[in-house]
């Protein structure tokens, strides 16, 4: 689909659905993130979306605060 998902798999399609999504989820993908340089906006878009996906699932069970989510947000990009 988009360039960026050739590059990098973010492992976000588990069986057990976003309901099984944990902190460790969000750091992987950051950690995985860092390796991959966004060279386009699908690419940029491609990490914005499994970004929020994750985000959204800790926030609605209150592991997430919105400053955690800031900094690592950002430092997907370093």
């Amino acid at each position: 689909m988009f360039e960026a998902a050739s590059k990098i798999k973010f492992g976000l399609d588990s069986p057990f659905g976003t309901s099984e999504l944990r902190e460790y989820d969000l750091y992987d993908l950051v950690d995985k993130q860092k390796r991959v340089k966004i060279d386009s906006f699908e690419a940029l878009l491609d990490y914005q979306l499994c970004f929020t996906k994750v985000v959204t699932c800790l926030q609605v069970t209150n592991q997430l605060s919105s400053i955690e989510k800031d900094n690592l947000y950002l430092e997907g990009f370093d």
